[in-house]
């Protein structure tokens, strides 16, 4: 019983790291389109302003 509790946990340890890798990888990419959206917006209160 021992064995299967360490699998399980080994497991549990496995899908955790994998979790906050594909975490780090969102928050980057939010990051990034945020960055984009503000770039967006600052075009069109610019082209807002000359209309």
């Amino acid at each position: 019983m021992t064995n299967v509790s360490s699998t399980n946990e080994n497991q549990s340890e496995k899908l955790i790291r994998l979790l906050e890798d594909q975490l780090a990888h969102s928050n980057q990419q939010n990051k990034e389109l945020s960055k984009k959206l503000d770039q967006s917006l600052k075009q069109i209160e610019s082209l807002t302003q000359q209309l």
